[in-house]
Parts: C-alpha cells; sequence; structure tokens
C-alpha cells in the first residue's frame, strides 16, 4: 500500500510493542522515518531493529519515553528534530493503567 508518505516522520508512542509495533512496522514499511518513544527500550530497539532491516527508504530510532513526564516528553520530541528536522504523523498508542 503507498499513503504517499515516504520520507515522512511519525512518532509513536508505546512503538515497542502489541499493536503499537504494527504501527511501527507498517510506517516504516511506507518508508517513514519512525520515532518509537517507549518506556520499555529493549522491546523498542528490536522493533527498530526489524524495521531498518526492511525500509531502505526511511530510518527508524527509539527514544525512551515516560509520556507521564513531561520532560522525558520534550527530549523525545527534540531528539526527533535533531534527527530527522520535523515531525509530521504523531500516533498517541501508549496507554497504562
Amino acid at each position: 500500500m503507498d499513503l504517499g508518505l515516504k520520507g515522512k516522520t511519525v512518532i509513536v508512542t508505546g512503538g515497542g510493542s502489541n499493536i503499537g509495533r504494527a504501527i511501527s512496522l507498517t510506517f516504516a514499511g511506507e518508508g517513514c522515518n519512525v520515532v518509537i518513544a517507549d518506556i520499555m527500550e529493549e522491546a523498542a530497539q528490536k522493533v527498530a531493529d526489524l524495521a531498518n532491516s526492511k525500509n531502505a527508504d526511511g530510518k527508524t530510532i527509539v527514544v525512551k519515553t515516560d509520556v507521564t513526564s513531561p520532560d522525558s516528553v520534550q527530549n523525545m520530541v527534540d531528539t526527533a528534530i535533531k534527527e530527522f528536522g520535523e515531525v509530521h504523523v504523531l500516533v498517541n498508542n501508549v496507554g497504562w493503567t
């Protein structure tokens, strides 16, 4: 599927597992640059490694992020902009109880 997103930058909160994993890999498959913002860094890195092995057009990075912490979220956004220049899509996928 071509959604016309090649080269765009996407942040996926909670992108390291379950639905977030599928979202991250789908955007990577579209040729996007993907920022996986997840508190579970090891799981997120496995998804990033898989995405990078299949996506020659974009790059996937992990930024350990606690979405309950404004400072952590700001750091993640700053890192995304530093790495990719701008952010085009934000997927607020993370959930907690």
